[in-house]
């Protein structure tokens, strides 16, 4: 667990080695506190500390799956439980909005690909068709991966990074 400051330094950084429900609160076991605004940082080393933390509560019920793997409403979910507690979650934004971005790749591929494959000119050659198609359908799918990369690093919303490359 990071802590920043307003300045947007890192503040402090808390390790829990793992955390246990006991049926009220938490016990969260072997946790190293690290205060980086003191110099040399200091460390503390707690063995058991009681909490009672409702980020662990909702992370607790959602499901195990990897983010790749989970249904939108269950990204949806994932995103409103982490931007509540003041996390970061570009990564479940990213994943969300591409599960409706890919689905417009194929339309818009159809769309850029097919109108070069025909070639109505007494020089059509298959070859030749068959290369340019291919061409630009690997610069599109380039062009994917770079706003993808854009937006995963930050750089760009995820919503921009999703739907840009299909403008």
């Amino acid at each position: 667990e990071y802590n920043i400051t307003e300045d947007f330094q890192v503040e402090s950084i808390r390790l829990v080695d793992h955390a246990q429900f006991n049926g009220e609160k938490w016990l969260m076991y072997d946790v190293h506190s690290t205060d980086l605004l003191k110099l040399p940082p200091e460390v503390v080393v707690q063995e058991v500390v009681e909490t009672d933390s409702k980020l662990l509560d909702d992370l607790t019920s959602m499901t195990g799956k990897r983010r790749k793997e989970l249904l939108p409403s269950e990204l949806s979910r994932m995103i409103e439980v982490m931007k509540g507690h003041g996390l970061n979650a570009v990564n479940y934004e990213m994943v969300y909005y591409a599960i409706y971005a890919n689905a417009l790749s194929v339309i818009v591929l159809v769309i850029l690909v097919v109108p070069m494959g025909m070639d109505f000119s007494r020089r059509y050659s298959p070859l030749i068709s068959s290369v340019k198609s291919f061409a630009l359908s690997l610069a599109f799918w380039g062009v994917l991966a770079a706003f993808n990369s854009f937006g995963f690093s930050g750089i760009l919303s995820p919503i921009m990074a999703n739907y840009l490359p299909h403008v």
